[in-house]
C-alpha cells in the first residue's frame, strides 16, 4: 500500500471511535484473461510524519503523490473523503476537520490523516497460482506474470498475497523472496513470524541458491558469462541527487538457441539481489529480455533513440517521467469514473502482462540442516 495511506498500529492516543471497519474483500470478476476488482471505498489511517509538518494536505498530497493532480486532491477535500484529527497536549477531546479549511491548515506532530478512497485497482493475469509446496511453516507457489507480489500503488486484492490469504483462508503472509510483476515463477512465503524470520536472514547471508531462466535476443555466447555492472537506485523526487549504486553480479549460461526466431534460453543465477538486476544485467551484455517494457532498446522509446538508459541525469529522469506521463494518457479510455471522477484505463491486453523471465528453482537450508529446493516446470515460452 502507499506509503502516504498506510495504517499505523501504535497511535500515541485513541481515535477509536473513527477507526470504521475495514471494507470486506471486493468482488472479483474474470474476464478476457483479466482478474477485475471491481471498485470499491477503502479508508486509509495515518499519522502525519515529520517532513508534513508546517505543510497543508494539499501541499502534501500534490507535492509528494503525484499520481493524481492537484485538481483530483482539491475534490476529495470539498467532498469531505479527506479528514484531519487532532488532539491537544492534555486533553481528551479530538477535533475534526475537514472541507476548504484544509487547504490552509498547517499539519502538526501527532495529527492523525483520514482517506476515504473510491478504488480502481489495476487487471491483473487470471492464471492460476499453483501450489508447489504447503505445509505448517511454508508456502511455496509458482507465481504467474502479471501479478504483483504485495499491496503496492494501484494493488491490493489483486496481489499474490492477498489472493492466497483470500483463497486459502489464511490471516498473515511472509514472502521471503520477492519477484517483479512481470516475473513468474517460485515464490517462498512464510505462514508465522518464526519461519519468516530463519528465512530472511538466510535470504540476507546469501543461503539461497537462485536459478532464473530467460528468453533474450540474439545468439547468447557458449561461455559462461559473468556481469558485474553495479546497479543504479533511484529516488525520482531528488533527481540526480537520489541515485544510489549498488554491486551486483550475474552468472549467465546458454541453454538453446533459435536460428529461426535469433533467440536465447539463458539460464541465470543472481548472487546478488538487486531489483532488476537479471533484466538490467542482460541488457548490458548485449541480450535484452525479448519482451521487456522497460530494457529492450527494440520496445523502449528512450532507448531506441540513445536516451539516458540508467537515468543517472536530471534531463534523463524528466524524459523519462514525460514518456511515462504520454503513456498514461495513451491508455485512458477518455471518460471518468461518475463516483469519484478520476479517468478510466483501458483493460489490458493479458500478453502485455507477460514477460519472459522466471524463477524456475530456489535451493535452501531449513533450521535442522536439510536441504530444501523447490522447482517449477519449464515455462511454455521457453520452448523455442
Amino acid at each position: 500500500m502507499h506509503e502516504l495511506f498506510q495504517i499505523q498500529p501504535d497511535l500515541s492516543w485513541s481515535f477509536s471511535r473513527y477507526m470504521e471497519p475495514m471494507p470486506s474483500i471486493p468482488e472479483y470478476v474474470f474476464r478476457n484473461g483479466l482478474r477485475i476488482v471491481e471498485p470499491y471505498y477503502h479508508i486509509y489511517r495515518t499519522t502525519v510524519k515529520g517532513r508534513w509538518f508546517g505543510r497543508t494536505v494539499l501541499q502534501v498530497l500534490t507535492d509528494e503523490f503525484r499520481d493524481y493532480g492537484q485538481d483530483h486532491y482539491v475534490r476529495r477535500i470539498l467532498d469531505d473523503d479527506i479528514t484531519v484529527l487532532r488532539k491537544k497536549k492534555g486533553e481528551s477531546e479530538v477535533t475534526e476537520y475537514k472541507g476548504t479549511i484544509l487547504m490552509q491548515l498547517p499539519l502538526q506532530s501527532g495529527d492523525l490523516f483520514v482517506h476515504r478512497e473510491h478504488k480502481h485497482e489495476r487487471p491483473i493475469s487470471d492464471r492460476k497460482i499453483e501450489i508447489i509446496h504447503n505445509d505448517r511453516d511454508l508456502l511455496v507457489v509458482n507465481k504467474p506474470s502479471g501479478i504483483p507480489m504485495h499491496p503496492v500503488q494501484g494493488y491490493l486484492y489483486n496481489t499474490l498475497t492477498e489472493i492466497l490469504k483470500s483463497e486459502l483462508g489464511l490471516e498473515r503472509l511472509h514472502p521471503c523472496n520477492r519477484l517483479d510483476r512481470l516475473t513468474s515463477g517460485i515464490v517462498i512465503i512464510c505462514k508465522n513470524f518464526e519461519s519468516a524470520s530463519y528465512y530472511q536472514k538466510s535470504v540476507q547471508n546469501h543461503d539461497f541458491t537462485k536459478e532464473y531462466i530467460a528468453r533474450v535476443d540474439g545468439k547468447f555466447p557458449q561461455a559462461l558469462v559473468e556481469c558485474k555492472d553495479d546497479v543504479v537506485v533511484l529516488d525520482t523526487k531528488r533527481k540526480s541527487d537520489g541515485l544510489i549504486r549498488r554491486d551486483a553480479e550475474t552468472h549467465f549460461e546458454v541453454l538453446k538457441y533459435s536460428d529461426s526466431l535469433d533467440q536465447s534460453i539463458v539460464l541465470c543465477q543472481p548472487i546478488t539481489g538487486r531489483t532488476h538486476q537479471i533484466r538490467i544485467h542482460l541488457r548490458n551484455v548485449g541480450h535484452a529480455i525479448v519482451n521487456d517494457p522497460l530494457y529492450n532498446p527494440r520496445l523502449n522509446h528512450l532507448l531506441r533513440h540513445g536516451g539516458d538508459v540508467n537515468f543517472t541525469t536530471d534531463r534523463g529522469i524528466d524524459t523519462a517521467e514525460r514518456e511515462q506521463a504520454k503513456r498514461r494518457v495513451s491508455l485512458q479510455t477518455g471518460h471518468r469514473c461518475p463516483e469519484c471522477g478520476i479517468q478510466l484505463y483501458k483493460e489490458p491486453d493479458p500478453e502485455s502482462l507477460s514477460m519472459y523471465l522466471h524463477a524456475l528453482r530456489y535451493t535452501t537450508k531449513a533450521e535442522n540442516g536439510e536441504v530444501l529446493q523447490y522447482e517449477t516446470p519449464m515455462p511454455q515460452w521457453a520452448e523455442i
